[in-house]
């Protein structure tokens, strides 16, 4: 069952124009095993969109440049495809060890959604960050007031001061 599968996708890849191509490399929480996938898009003739998961291998050893070269070659290699044909782009993480395996002469893109998720998570460190020193601000402010009111400067003030209040 798995080899026709298999092999119905080659056939099917044959006809295919051009193929985006994305390596992942991931880390089983449990068992702390390294892992690669290597995913393959590409649109079909009804226009479609298609993403098939051509292989999950164990990354064993280093997780160098050269050895995850070697990975996703083999991988393309079982399904006839070359790394260096000029209708394979690689979309990866910008991952050092990534993007060097894939290095000139090849296509190699930064996938935008990964790199939408470090603009978005970098935006709410810095929006946590800020959060902070605006709630010890605030924190400060309230003090003062709770401060002035105690001990009766507020009198002197030309404006009263208004103590924080949920409902306000």
């Amino acid at each position: 069952m798995k080899a026709k599968i298999k092999d119905e996708l080659i056939q099917k890849l044959q006809k295919i124009l051009s193929f985006g191509i994305t390596p992942d490399l991931w880390m089983h929480e449990i068992t702390q095993i390294h892992y690669i996938t290597v995913t393959i898009h590409f649109i079909d003739k009804d226009w479609m969109l298609n993403s098939r998961i051509l292989a999950i291998r164990e990354m064993e050893g280093k997780k160098t440049g050269d050895n995850i070269r070697h990975e996703v070659d083999g991988v393309l290699q079982e399904f006839g495809i070359k790394m260096e044909q000029d209708d394979v782009t690689f979309v990866t993480d910008n991952g050092f060890n990534v993007v060097a395996a894939l290095r000139a002469p090849l296509k190699q893109i930064s996938c935008c959604g990964h790199n939408l998720n470090l603009v978005i998570a970098n935006t709410l460190d810095d929006i946590s960050a800020d959060m902070l020193l605006l709630s010890t601000l605030l924190t400060a402010t309230k003090n003062i007031v709770t401060h002035a009111k105690r001990t009766g400067i507020h009198s002197q003030f030309e404006k009263t001061l208004k103590q924080e209040i949920p409902t306000r």
